[in-house]
């Protein structure tokens, strides 16, 4: 019907439509390009702004991940343990001291405290939902035992505050949705994410510092003791001296009563035992620093063995010595005495139903006798009771005895007197009722220096 009435109009009202058509097209042409330069300018400001926006998130969690690094050195090189906990003392995360202290290496994350430890002691922080809400609880609690070391531990936590997460999931790890309550999956495990007070924990191994406090009593009780035994060694020794020399006196008035002698032989000996704990007490308390000179050592013994024949002899001990009078230590002679004279009672006292002492040059594995050019051997060897293998490494410790009215101080001042020579001394003993062998390492000059940094020389060492 359009054909037919354009058909009807002159050509000049045809091209007239025509060329409105064509001006409206360019028109909308012309709009749709500026319209599409528009969108395109757009797209690059849109552009611009998403790639500012990128780069500040990329240099956002690039600091991000800088911190968390951080932060993971500083908690993993602190030598206290650091642990984060939810609300039921379960351990999200721990540091590498943690870990240590713990023992339990990673695997502790998703443990209890308790759990971790070996011990309770999350109910004495919170033994109620409102405890020690004020501020950190402290407590001191020993774990190991049986197969693993004994430690003594300071465990201090501080709850956090209410509306921290009780797990912040990594960004790579998804939501997980359970039962409404939102939270995330990671190593094979479930962790709700809802809003928990939690705590931290922190746990310090004391072991070592309770050790030096114990030390450091221990030296006070010595020092105090020591105050008291220099005040009551004078008052004590002096009549000691007086008793011994009254019942020298008498001793000779009795030559022809053998009986009554024997009696003050018994007095003498029990007012000797007496004087010499007074001694070794003083000597353990106050030890003498040795004044060193280069003398012959068979006069030292003798004199120690003459000490003890009274004793000797009521016991049925012969005293057998042999050790040649050319024999030269450098050494504090006194000291020396009180180290012979402290291993001849023990011998002594080791055979209340007789037996030998035999006082001889230490021999060493493939040794022919002779000592070294450095230091003398001497061996103190009975034939008494014996040492059992399992008190042979604390014979020497301080107050270690197996003697009802003992001290324990004897062999710790003779190991501390052979020590401050830079000598050795050592115990061997094929078990009870088989006698005991101390072997002594004496150096012969002031030259002689410990090989191994310091350490003297074991017997067999030194006869090489």
């Amino acid at each position: 019907m359009s054909e037919r009435l354009a058909g009807r109009q002159p050509g000049a009202e045809r091209i007239h439509l025509l060329n409105d058509a064509f001006r409206f097209f360019t028109e909308a042409s012309e709009r749709l390009a500026q319209n599409y330069q528009g969108l395109e300018e757009r797209v690059r400001e849109l552009r611009q702004e998403l790639a500012v926006s990128r780069d500040a998130l990329e240099q956002s969690l690039a600091e991000n991940k800088a911190m968390r690094a951080y932060l993971s050195r500083l908690l993993n090189s602190l030598a206290t343990g650091v642990i984060s906990t939810d609300a039921s003392g379960r351990i999200v995360t721990v540091n590498q001291a943690a870990e240590r202290i713990l023992g339990a290496g990673r695997g502790a994350a998703g443990l209890s405290i308790d759990e971790a430890l070996g011990i309770a002691v999350w109910d004495r922080f919170y033994p109620s939902a409102s405890a020690a809400a004020d501020g950190p609880v402290s407590i001191e609690c020993t774990v190991g035992g049986g197969q693993r070391e004994e430690r003594t531990l300071q465990v201090t936590l501080s709850r956090l505050e209410a509306g921290t997460l009780a797990q912040a999931a990594p960004p790579s790890i998804p939501p997980l949705k359970n039962g409404g309550e939102e939270g995330f999956r990671e190593g094979g495990r479930s962790f709700a994410r809802r809003e928990s007070p939690g705590a931290v924990v922190l746990i310090q191994d004391v072991t070592h510092l309770r050790r030096l406090e114990d030390q450091a009593e221990r030296q006070q009780r010595i020092a105090a003791m020591g105050e008291m035994v220099a005040q009551l060694a004078h008052e004590i020794r002096n009549p000691l001296a007086s008793m011994e020399l009254f019942a020298g006196m008498l001793r000779e008035d009795l030559e022809d009563r053998p009986g009554a002698r024997n009696l003050v032989d018994h007095v003498v000996n029990g007012v000797r035992a007496l004087s010499h704990i007074v001694t070794n007490m003083l000597a353990f308390v106050r030890p003498h620093l040795p004044a060193f000179a280069t003398v012959p050592i068979a006069p030292i013994i003798n004199e120690s063995l003459e000490f003890v024949q009274p004793l000797a002899q009521s016991q049925s001990v012969s005293l057998v010595m042999d050790v040649p009078r050319e024999e030269r230590v450098h050494a504090d002679p006194e000291l020396l005495r009180q180290v012979f004279l402290n291993l001849f009672l023990n011998s002594v006292q080791a055979m209340p139903d007789g037996g030998v002492l035999r006082v001889s040059l230490a021999r060493g594995p493939g040794a022919n006798g002779e000592s070294s050019s450095d230091f003398a051997g001497i061996a103190v060897a009975d034939t008494g009771s014996g040492i059992p293998p399992d008190h042979r490494d604390r014979v020497f410790h301080p107050f270690f005895t197996t003697k009802e009215r003992g001290t324990g101080l004897g062999l710790a001042i003779v190991h501390g007197i052979i020590h401050s020579h830079g000598g050795t001394i050592s115990v061997e003993s094929a078990g009870p009722g088989k006698g005991a062998t101390f072997t002594l390492l004496l150096p012969r000059g002031e030259t002689a220096i410990p090989p191994a940094a310091g350490r003297p020389p074991r017997l067999s060492e030194a006869n090489r």
